[in-house]
């Protein structure tokens, strides 16, 4: 048995090598060739990530939008800033049609959070929507895609039946920060059939910059019976 499992090893390393010389693949972080073993980052670029550990951050940039309601887990697993890995990997995701990025986003951060006790007490992870037409021109929605990964790794459920987004708003990225908190608003909705009374979820977005998202998102959920609800964001800019 012991013997069929080290050719069957052999063979897929043979395979995989073939493969990375005839297709080679990149670091999504600089650009250098990957190795067989290494998986869309390289080892250099994964060092160069700055863990984002400023809680009472998030906490205040959802408090400046109206928030009140007790938060059970707030945070975000890396610093983003312009031009460098974390930005790359996000942009990657959001506009360059590479979904898989997502779900090892979402792995990644899981694997490193999980032992923190981050996850802990979370009955289902509900990424923040987007509206049906930017699904069907991205093709997928990016904060799902994290939660998912999230998910493979801490078991926790991905619930998508909770909350919905009412209408096509333009991207936040788009607005002054002034003006993003009366851009999302009201933007999200409960579906009628909603089953979360008494149920701990963590909303989960791949950004956060001002908060005014998550924080709308927050709102239309505290609507709910006996709900308690936390925050992760794969990134989060340093506060504004």
């Amino acid at each position: 048995m012991s013997t069929y499992a080290g050719i069957r090893r052999r063979t897929r390393l043979l395979a995989d090598s073939l493969a990375d010389f005839l297709f080679p693949r990149y670091c999504l972080g600089c650009g250098r060739r990957l190795a067989v073993t290494q998986h869309l980052v390289c080892p250099d670029c994964v060092l160069n990530i700055i863990r984002f550990n400023a809680e009472d951050s998030l906490h205040s940039r959802l408090l400046r939008w109206g928030v009140r309601i007790p938060m059970y887990h707030v945070g975000s697993f890396a610093f983003y800033r312009r031009d460098e890995v974390v930005a790359r990997l996000v942009h990657s995701l959001k506009f360059f049609n590479k979904p898989e990025i997502g779900r090892w986003m979402g792995q990644w951060a899981a694997q490193v959070m999980s032992s923190e006790g981050f996850f802990d007490g979370v009955d289902a992870f509900v990424p923040i929507p987007i509206s049906r037409s930017r699904r069907r021109q991205r093709g997928y929605n990016q904060a799902e895609l994290i939660a998912r990964g999230l998910s493979d790794i801490t078991s926790i459920p991905v619930d998508t039946s909770i909350l919905y987004r009412k209408r096509d708003n333009t991207a936040q990225t788009h607005v002054s920060l002034v003006e993003r908190g009366s851009n999302v608003k009201d933007v999200f909705a409960l579906f009628d059939d909603c089953k979360a009374e008494g149920r701990s979820l963590m909303v989960v977005d791949d950004v956060i910059t001002t908060g005014s998202t998550a924080a709308n998102a927050i709102q239309t959920l505290s609507e709910i019976e006996d709900i308690r609800l936390s925050v992760f964001s794969w990134a989060a800019v340093r506060e504004i």
